[in-house]
């Protein structure tokens, strides 16, 4: 067989090389066997390139979740995700609640010793009504509000005719997001005292609360004019100022 007609196959990628050749023409694979041929400087550049396109996708991808974060990000705060919530008031012990707060982080020692000590005067005594409010209010600003309704409920049961409880019983529904009996129970207290502030003030929180932005702001018109230059007055004009 003369030398036109043999082949030599190249080992490294199977290609059929005429016998003269001494590098594969398809890899440039060393058909004589010599070191330093072309496929290990080929393989050594495919492997380095190889990694250098892994380090750049990892970096890519590292910089498409940052700039998803900071996208996020800016969505929640155009949206006012982390606006601080609108306070209700209680009209007795002028304290100001938010959804934020924890129910019970306000709560310590002396506190629940007073609980106990104005729950054990009241059972004695289910005439002390002044024990039986002050508990109510105490477990209210403690965040206790499903015992601060029993109370205040109780205490509505003999002195029916108290806006301020009405309206602070309320303020306990409002914590719990049960607005429709907030709204009811601070309506109650207007019946009462038609020219409630607060309680004008805080119909317009729990309509907020609820979605109904329109209500919200009537109640805290009504609040203004009832009184601009009174800090719920003021807190009612920033409201509708923002809104």
């Amino acid at each position: 067989m003369s030398n036109s007609e043999k082949i030599n196959i190249c080992k490294n990628c199977g290609e059929e090389n005429p016998a003269a050749n001494s590098v594969c023409d398809s890899c440039g694979a060393d058909l004589l066997g010599k070191k330093g041929n072309k496929t290990s400087g080929n393989n050594q550049q495919n492997k380095k390139n190889r990694k250098q396109d892994l380090v750049l996708s990892t970096r890519n991808m590292l910089v498409f979740i940052i700039v998803l974060v900071i996208a996020g990000l800016f969505v929640l705060i155009a949206s006012g995700t982390f606006d601080e919530p609108a306070a209700v008031v209680d009209q007795n012990t002028n304290t100001q609640h938010n959804h934020s707060d924890n129910p019970h982080g306000g709560v310590d020692m002396n506190s629940l010793q007073k609980i106990n000590e104005l729950q054990q005067a009241y059972e004695n005594n289910p005439e002390n009504t002044r024990a039986l409010i002050d508990l109510a209010h105490l477990l209210n600003d403690s965040g206790f509000y499903e015992k601060a309704i029993q109370r205040y409920k109780e205490y509505l049961e003999i002195s029916p005719k108290e806006a301020d409880v009405w309206v602070d019983m309320g303020v306990c529904y409002y914590q719990l997001q049960q607005y429709d009996s907030a709204i009811s129970a601070m309506n109650k207290g207007l019946e009462i005292k038609p020219d409630h502030q607060i309680a004008h003030f805080n119909l317009g929180i729990v309509y907020m609360a609820s979605g109904a932005m329109e209500k919200a702001k009537d109640w805290w018109q009504k609040a203004v004019n009832l009184n601009p230059n009174t800090n719920i007055g003021k807190k009612a004009q920033d409201l509708l100022n923002s809104n």
